[in-house]
């Protein structure tokens, strides 16, 4: 899910997915996440599996979408123990920053800036409107002081502000983001969102630009140690997809011995997190990975007969082609090296028995999309992607850059 500029959601049908262990925080009465609002669903909750690393499950979100990356995140008030774990929240390399509704965290005292300070954040598949506050973030054996967290509004009478909306469609419940949070691990620091010191009632007024500590940034550069970027490494799946898959976040880039980019195909980014893929001898130069977006983004215009749009409404914004398809497109990686990157398309109409896929994809559906080749989660099946923050540094260099490797 890319701020501002791309959000894609992939609307499949899918059955049950299946739990796992749990995380707990030391000293924590309040470990239960919310509930989910599908009760299709089960709580994704992470394990940790190392002092800087814990489970992701890709599976089944709240409303039914499949492909969704699941992490736990403990919450706690700033300088506490006082700590509520939440399951059920989306890993977001396309965004930056913790994004929790009110209703996961209600139980907790969390800080709050003075004046009050409101966000508006801006997706591809619409906003989010809510308090900014402050909480201690802990992941695995990781802690986050004191970061300015969006508190999503999602009370019975809540309402967007039309200075946020402006028409768009809002994500203020579980139900309709498809999980009780976000959390943005992109390459940049900060999101550039729009903040206000009031609920505005009209376009820009009240906005403010707060001082760096109370925007909404990426928690990992605030660890202590391993808070250059994080890497994802999931197993490969067939190409009929899989009930649920397991793989790990690792924090930290060539911090640890878990987390070496030691071989890996270095891409560097601009500020934005944007590279150069070719594909059917056309430049995207806004191209970017994204674990947020469920599905390949890309054009098939000079593949039209062989990746038709499908014709189910359901499936009305991706490719259903007769039968797999087998493409590759090059990645422009540092030092004016190129990586061939191969890649299946399959008919998005797979049914309701899996909620993972690797070879689903469709078109670009926003403006910018026709400069964008999106690597969405498909990407990541059977690879370890790394996402270094900018301005930070690992043996590879400086961020902002995306890595892989194959598993």
């Amino acid at each position: 899910m890319k701020s501002i500029y791309c959000r894609f959601m992939l609307q499949i049908l899918c059955s049950i997915g299946v739990s796992i262990s749990i995380i707990s925080c030391g000293g924590d009465n309040n470990t239960s996440s919310t509930a989910p609002t599908n009760n299709r669903n089960m709580n994704y909750e992470s394990v940790v599996l190392a002092a800087n690393s814990l489970s992701v499950t890709i599976a089944e979100g709240l409303n039914g979408q499949s492909n969704i990356p699941f992490v736990s995140v403990t919450i706690c008030d700033p300088g506490t123990y006082n700590c509520k774990t939440i399951h059920n929240i989306m890993l977001d390399t396309g965004s930056q920053g913790l994004r929790i509704f009110a209703s996961a965290v209600k139980s907790l005292n969390l800080g709050l800036p003075s004046p009050n300070i409101y966000e508006c954040a801006l997706f591809g598949s619409g906003v989010t409107w809510g308090a900014v506050k402050v909480a201690d973030i802990r992941m695995a054996g990781e802690l986050a002081s004191s970061m300015a967290i969006q508190v999503i509004d999602d009370s019975n009478n809540g309402i967007v502000p039309s200075a946020c909306s402006n028409g768009q469609p809002t994500n203020q419940t579980p139900a309709v983001m498809g999980a009780n949070g976000l959390l943005g691990v992109s390459t940049s620091l900060y999101d550039g969102g729009t903040y206000f010191n009031c609920i505005p009632s009209t376009a820009n007024y009240c906005q403010i630009y707060p001082p760096p500590n109370f925007q909404i940034q990426n928690p990992i550069a605030a660890f202590a140690v391993n808070n250059n970027g994080l890497l994802i490494r999931l197993p490969q799946i067939s190409a009929f997809g899989a009930t649920t898959v397991t793989g790990s976040v690792i924090f930290g880039i060539d911090t640890q011995v878990n987390n070496s980019s030691n071989g890996a195909n270095f891409l560097p980014a601009n500020s934005i997190g944007n590279f150069t893929t070719i594909f059917n001898n056309v430049a995207y130069p806004q191209s970017y990975i994204d674990s947020g977006t469920n599905y390949l983004v890309f054009s098939g215009e000079n593949n039209s007969s062989e990746l038709p749009i499908c014709s189910a409404n359901i499936f009305a914004a991706l490719y259903c082609p007769t039968s797999t398809k087998n493409f590759t497109a090059t990645m422009a990686l540092k030092n004016n090296a190129t990586s061939a990157v191969s890649f299946s398309v399959a008919s998005a109409n797979l049914g309701a028995t899996y909620n993972a896929f690797n070879n689903i994809a469709g078109p670009p559906t926003v403006i910018p999309g026709n400069q964008s080749f999106v690597w969405g989660l498909p990407f990541f099946f059977g690879r370890t992607v790394y996402v270094g923050i900018s301005d930070k540094t690992s043996n590879a260099g400086t961020g902002p850059y995306f890595a892989y490797t194959d598993n």
